[in-house]
């Protein structure tokens, strides 16, 4: 994991992967992902691929996955 995925109030609401996959996570998971996940962390997501919505456009190519299942040190946690 590179970095965290902040909003415009800055904000956790994602990850950012090394190959600049940004992981979404619902909000209630966001807030307790400074924690879990420090920077540089090495994680495994379980998920599927979020495609750009009609009309949506990308200023950087990136693919976006939603987490269903996060894995941390072993430890893995359901994302719902």
């Amino acid at each position: 994991m590179a970095d965290f995925r902040l909003n415009r109030e800055g904000q956790i609401n994602g990850l950012i992967m090394s190959d600049q996959t940004v992981v979404k996570v619902p909000p209630h998971v966001a807030g307790q992902l400074a924690t879990l996940v420090p920077k540089g962390s090495t994680i495994t997501v379980d998920g599927y691929a979020q495609p750009l919505g009609e009309g949506q456009v990308q200023l950087q190519k990136h693919t976006t996955v939603r987490a269903s299942v996060l894995t941390v040190g072993g430890q893995s946690y359901l994302i719902q």
